[in-house]
């Protein structure tokens, strides 16, 4: 059911009033009422996320996290969407994208040793689970912004010689 566009401020202070309550799952109900005529609201998506939380809804919380964080990351709001991914990563701390993706927006925003460490977590996850191509793809991107990075370099060659690559 969509809400009327004039009834889009009531109706969220409804949900909060329903989450403040302790009623979570109503609350839920109401925000994603909010979603049918306004899908791409990053701060609603990031909101469900949080009341998903308190009901134990982690793979809840966990989707509408990562809905919340791409359309940050559509918007142009970088850092929002690295408090949201953070969230995801404190979920599930063996997700070697969550890594992958805070490295991506560290670089954008110029931190290139958040980049270094958040790569470098991804590559050992990636690893962890066999994945050597995509470790080595992440350890490609440490050594373009890290040049001087002699110990992933040294990574990298090992790597190669242990799959036959070039």
């Amino acid at each position: 059911m969509s809400v009327a566009p004039d009834k889009k401020d009531a109706t969220a202070e409804r949900a909060r009033q329903l989450a403040d309550a302790g009623q979570y799952a109503q609350a839920i109900k109401v925000w994603r009422q909010l979603l049918d005529g306004s899908p791409n609201d990053a701060n609603v998506y990031n909101t469900i996320g949080d009341l998903a939380l308190k009901i134990k809804n982690n793979p809840g919380a966990i989707d509408a996290y990562y809905k919340a964080a791409r359309l940050f990351v559509q918007e142009g709001f970088h850092l929002k969407a690295i408090a949201v991914y953070k969230k995801i990563r404190k979920l599930e701390p063996d997700r070697a994208e969550v890594y992958t993706l805070l490295g991506d927006l560290n670089v954008v925003r110029g931190l290139m040793h958040n980049a270094v460490a958040d790569y470098l977590s991804s590559a050992k996850l990636f690893l962890k689970a066999g994945k050597t191509m995509n470790a080595l793809t992440l350890l490609r991107k440490i050594a373009k912004i890290d040049p001087q990075n002699t110990d992933v370099r040294m990574r990298m060659a090992e790597l190669c010689l242990k799959e036959k690559l070039k």
